[in-house]
């Protein structure tokens, strides 16, 4: 055995944590994740599949009421009237069901990130709803740094100046444009 190696066994052996030696990281592999990954394609079929279960299960116990209505509306009536009242319904909230219970969102990579954000707001003859919006803007729980920009579309009841107000109250960084054609397609270009 070379010198780093009986380091390295002495240290594993009596530290079985991983832990650096000379500039290098050694250590135990992690445990291999116990849920296998499924992929959106697989995700889909398997929620596909169970709702084709589901309205097929339907359909057998469903025989009896499609009987019972075909005797009073015809055939085919009953038919659309039981799809559309049961299978087609049925078939969406299996879907919705199994693919809930399939896909299991992995947890946040940053759980409380603090990169800059910027808020975009339209806003037309908001004067009154606009100081309002800025409070709840203020009022949020993020660490980083929050910038607004406030594009003025076409205001006539000074939204603008009663944001710049708000916003020096509330010490949030604001910046306001001024957009002359109306509708919400042109101050968000």
């Amino acid at each position: 055995m070379t010198t780093n190696s009986v380091v390295l066994y002495t240290h594993l052996t009596q530290n079985p944590s991983p832990a650096p030696v000379k500039g290098k990281t050694f250590g135990v592999r992690p445990a291999p994740s116990t849920r296998r990954y499924i992929s959106v394609a697989q995700k889909f079929w398997i929620s596909q599949t169970g709702a084709l279960v589901w309205v097929s299960l339907s359909v057998i116990l469903s025989l009896p009421w499609l009987r019972d209505l075909s005797e009073v509306i015809g055939f085919v009536s009953a038919i659309l009237v039981i799809t559309f009242i049961a299978y087609v319904p049925g078939y969406l909230v299996a879907f919705l069901a199994v693919s809930l219970l399939v896909d299991r969102q992995p947890p946040f990579k940053v759980s409380d990130p603090d990169l800059p954000i910027t808020i975009l707001i339209a806003a037309r003859n908001e004067a009154s709803n606009i100081g309002m919006t800025l409070q709840y803007i203020a009022n949020q729980n993020y660490r980083g740094p929050i910038s607004v920009v406030l594009v003025d579309n076409g205001s006539t009841d000074g939204t603008a100046d009663v944001a710049l107000a708000k916003a020096r109250e509330l010490k949030l960084n604001l910046l306001c444009l001024r957009e002359e054609s109306p509708g919400k397609n042109f101050a968000l270009c």
